[in-house]
């Protein structure tokens, strides 16, 4: 059971759609973890080939003696630790995160140890606008932004078939329940 079917408290209320984020989060968390890692290891042959190339034709010594086993990889290993952090980083946000429509709002749950809920009435819902891009079109994901006059507006990350959760959305309003 989700967290937000758990902590609905009025009776009368009822969960219309659930929408889930999409698998682009996964894959934008792998193409950072790639490039970061790939970044780490450009910069630490660049740095140490650059220092050999200073140390031969200035005669200066290197920095570090080479019995230090791991200084040709300390740059390597710090940019791969920050990919893998950006890869979790976006999973959690993929697997913490939940959307949901009842019968009178829509809720926004994000985090996985910090919860932050937000919630709309659906008669404060003035204007919703989705921005999906072109991958986002050919992948069938886009970011929906809820528009309200007096309430804080809510932004909802890149969900799966955004204009499913919107259709919903106009058959519940004009029934929703204050």
């Amino acid at each position: 059971m989700s967290f937000i079917a758990k902590h609905i408290s009025n009776h009368d209320e009822r969960i219309v759609y659930i929408a889930r984020l999409h698998w682009i989060y996964f894959i934008k968390g792998i193409f950072w973890f790639c490039f970061l890692t790939l970044a780490g290891a450009l910069l630490n042959f660049s740095f140490w080939y650059g220092l050999a190339l200073f140390s031969k034709h200035t005669g200066y010594p290197v920095l570090f003696p080479d019995s230090f086993a791991y200084k040709d990889y300390a740059l390597f290993f710090l940019m791969t630790a920050t990919g893998i952090m950006t890869f979790w980083i976006h999973v959690l946000k993929m697997i913490g995160s939940e959307i949901a429509l009842t019968n009178s709002r829509i809720i926004y749950k994000t985090g996985v140890f910090f919860v932050t809920v937000e919630e709309l009435e659906l008669s404060e819902i003035k204007e919703e606008r989705v921005h999906h891009g072109v991958l986002g079109a050919l992948l069938g994901y886009g970011e929906i932004h809820l528009d309200s006059r007096f309430v804080g507006d809510i932004s909802l990350p890149a969900v799966t078939n955004p204009y499913k959760l919107l259709k919903y959305l106009h058959k519940v309003k004009p029934t929703a329940v204050h």
